[in-house]
């Protein structure tokens, strides 16, 4: 049997942030065109969404954020209570969550068509990152397990020149969650071990408790969207190994 190292893609192996950013400003354009005036986007909007962007869990929550952030809500409405304000803004709104996921989609997929240099471009590789996958796929199976919609996966990776298999996608529409998915892999029976790589602490603490995942190795990507508070808290948690750069995912195998 061989070891399965299961990745999650954007804050492990590519930094999506500012491409969340653009794609998530030119839904709101759509959405509410007196607010958010026809044009490029500007400048300022890129890192002042990279700095909240550690509260994200998926890519549709770009959208209400960027609606935060042009009403200026005060920092405590991302780091303590996104979860509550979407729920109440999307009925405010007359909004829900699968038509923000579709908009969201449709928006990227309408950019890749019409300027897929353009959307490549927002989007980078973590240094080291792609030598490590190919390092990885010598001695073990390599599985991407990510919120972000499979198809967005496989053209990044294609950039790369890394033709990675639709099935070693596990993307926004073939989960339910993660510990779901990582717990199919466990009970399969058919690897030695499994590994799983994650840069949202949130994610990696709700797996500690699932009895089947008892033996999963949990590595905390530090370089990804994290924050100072949040890998200090890691360091207390003796199941997650925090992992200082990508080079080191070579160490997983």
């Amino acid at each position: 049997m061989q070891p399965l190292i299961v990745l999650d893609f954007d804050g492990v192996i590519c930094d999506s942030a500012p491409e969340n950013a653009a794609t998530a400003w030119r839904v709101c354009q759509f959405l509410w065109p007196k607010r958010f005036p026809a044009g490029q986007v500007p400048t300022e909007a890129i890192p002042r969404f990279c700095a909240v962007r550690p509260y994200m869990e998926t890519g549709y929550q770009a959208i209400l954020m960027t609606r935060l952030m042009q009403e200026n809500a005060p920092v405590e409405q991302y780091t303590t209570s996104l979860t509550e304000y979407q729920v109440r803004n999307l009925a405010r709104l007359g909004l829900t969550k699968p038509e923000l996921q579709q908009l969201f989609g449709a928006e990227r997929d309408h950019w890749i068509a019409t300027d897929l240099d353009g959307w490549l471009s927002y989007n980078r590789y973590y240094p080291g990152a792609t030598e490590a996958l190919r390092l990885l796929a010598r001695t073990a199976r390599i599985v991407i397990l990510t919120t972000k919609e499979r198809r967005f996966v496989q053209q990044l990776m294609l950039r790369e020149g890394i033709d990675f298999a639709t099935a070693d996608i596990y993307g926004l529409h073939e989960i339910k969650n993660k510990e779901t998915t990582l717990a199919q892999f466990v009970t399969s029976g058919e690897y030695s071990s499994v590994t799983f790589v994650e840069d949202r602490l949130a994610t990696l603490q709700r797996m500690l408790p699932v009895p089947d995942l008892a033996e999963v190795r949990l590595a905390y990507a530090t370089w990804g969207y994290t924050t100072p508070e949040q890998r200090a808290e890691a360091t207390r948690e003796p199941r997650i190994a925090c992992l200082t750069a990508p080079t080191e995912l070579t160490t997983l195998s």
